[in-house]
């Protein structure tokens, strides 16, 4: 079909259209084909069984509605909703694949809903449903607008929350994901920042992170686990309902703020880590599993194996997609004779690579943070790890990290030819950007060198036959007037 001035609702869209007004989709398939936009000046309803399949397209509206009868599911495409998107007609939903920015609020309800591969950005994130599963996506709340968990199960996903957490009745399960709570607040001693519901539990395992900017309210009965996962809380912990905090298997709580484990609360700490900067009070920690028990008696302090026992207590490790780069930053609560980390980045999140280390800071129990920034050649799913590594060689690997990385064009620096022959110069590629530094580092992290270099009509030549490289993988750092880059060089 072609020509259309009104959108269909089934087949195929093969030119731009535009609906003026809505346009529902019941019990069809509507495909929108890669490089065409559809217009709906109103509310887009799916429903009674509906796909709705715009991989490379863009689909804007003013209202997005899921409704009833069967599932419904959206694969692929950019959605640009000016107004609210609603899910929740008594059906259930699935997204794969898709790029959503809602300006308003997203609200799901009653619905069993499955997202995976997907960014989704709104203005609020509300829940009211049987069960969420989210998979390998990325959620944004702008501003200070909350978020809710409901009986969800997240795995390999991100989540930038503005405002408040809200943590609904049920279990919600964290595997391998990585949380931001608060980060529109001004700052994160004077509002409650994650509120839980008197039966809710959150499971935490792989080690996920939370970064909480705010205190924390664990509800008259919430119950919390950190199993190989940390938790790391700006403000207060309150935990005087009968509730549970468990950590163990090398899981850390560090709250800067007061701890309150009065009024039957429950506290365990077996082969984790638990850090108060304030004051604690209430029933004692269980401690088990070795390490100090140091946390409680009013002036809080640190308890646990993993006060002790870890090279470096690792509290967060958060990555944030920018414009035209994407931003590192992490924190350790201790570090024992750390040398210095590896910064290793994948684009399939199995085989990666060195592209810079950061010095470490010795020893020393005070919280350190670090920050460190990349520009990829190109847009898309970059996956990042951090290996610490001690005076000795000793290390050990972080959890992985995942970002959707949209950048508006390509940079405008390359390194070539790729590979490059034993005993030959290099070149590098630019445009509008003044070169002020070229060193190169082989992927062991060491063997570093500043690189002489020749400016030629739009290009670079760097001097590398003179440095006498022998055949491997080198990391080549590149400092503009912009910025840093770094990239890989084969050599031959």
């Amino acid at each position: 079909m072609r020509g259309f001035t009104q959108c269909p609702t089934s087949g195929t869209i093969s030119s731009d259209c535009t609906t003026s007004g809505n346009l529902n989709i019941t019990g069809n398939t509507l495909t929108v084909d890669p490089g065409v936009t559809m217009t709906v000046t109103g509310t887009l309803t799916i429903r009674g069984g509906s796909t709705l399949i715009a991989t490379g397209a863009d689909v804007v509206a003013g209202n997005f509605n899921e409704g009833y009868g069967g599932l419904n599911t959206l694969t692929g495409g950019t959605y640009s909703i000016s107004g609210t998107f609603d899910s929740g007609g008594g059906g259930d939903f699935t997204m794969n694949g898709v790029n959503a920015t809602v300006t308003g609020a997203a609200n799901f309800n009653g619905s069993d809903i499955v997202i995976s591969g997907s960014t989704f950005s709104s203005a609020s994130f509300n829940t009211n449903l049987a069960t969420m599963t989210m998979s390998s996506s990325s959620f944004t709340t702008t501003g200070t607008g909350d978020f809710e968990f409901e009986d969800a199960t997240v795995t390999n996903s991100d989540f930038s929350i503005g405002g408040e957490l809200y943590v609904a009745d049920g279990t919600t399960s964290i595997d391998n994901s990585d949380i931001d709570v608060g980060v529109g607040f001004a700052d994160g001693v004077s509002q409650t920042a994650m509120s839980m519901n008197g039966s809710a539990v959150m499971n935490f395992t792989n080690n996920s992170t939370i970064d909480i900017k705010g205190h924390v309210d664990a509800g008259s009965g919430a119950d919390v686990s950190l199993n190989n996962s940390h938790m790391y809380v700006t403000g207060n912990f309150d935990n005087t309902g009968n509730g549970t905090v468990d950590i163990s298997n090398g899981g850390t709580l560090v709250v800067d703020g007061d701890y309150d484990n009065t009024g039957g609360g429950n506290t365990t700490v077996d082969g984790g880590g638990m850090v108060v900067g304030g004051d604690y009070e209430g029933e004692d920690p269980v401690v088990t599993g070795g390490g100090d028990e140091d946390c409680s008696g009013g002036s809080g302090g640190c308890c646990g194996s993993a006060c002790s026992g870890m090279p470096v207590t690792l509290v967060s490790f958060k990555i944030i997609a920018e414009l035209d780069q994407i931003q590192l930053s992490w924190q350790t609560s201790s570090e024992l004779n750390n040398d210095y980390f590896n910064i290793l980045r994948s684009s399939d999140g199995i085989g990666f690579e060195i592209v810079d280390r950061v010095a470490g800071n010795g020893t020393t129990n005070e919280a350190i943070s670090y920050q460190w920034t990349d520009y990829p050649p190109q847009k898309g799913i970059y996956y990042y790890q951090l290996q610490q590594v001690d005076y000795d060689g000793s290390n050990e690997f972080f959890s992985i990290k995942m970002v959707n990385f949209h950048l508006s064009q390509a940079n405008k620096i390359v390194v070539y030819p790729m590979p490059l022959a034993t005993g030959e110069d290099f070149f590098i590629s630019f445009q509008d950007e003044k070169i002020e530094s070229i060193s190169i580092y082989d992927l062991s992290g060491g063997s570093s060198f500043n690189l002489d270099y020749n400016e030629e009509l739009n290009k670079i030549r760097v001097n590398s036959s003179e440095m006498g490289l022998k055949p491997g993988i080198y990391v080549v750092k590149i400092t503009t007037s912009l910025g840093q880059y770094s990239q890989k060089l084969r050599v031959n």
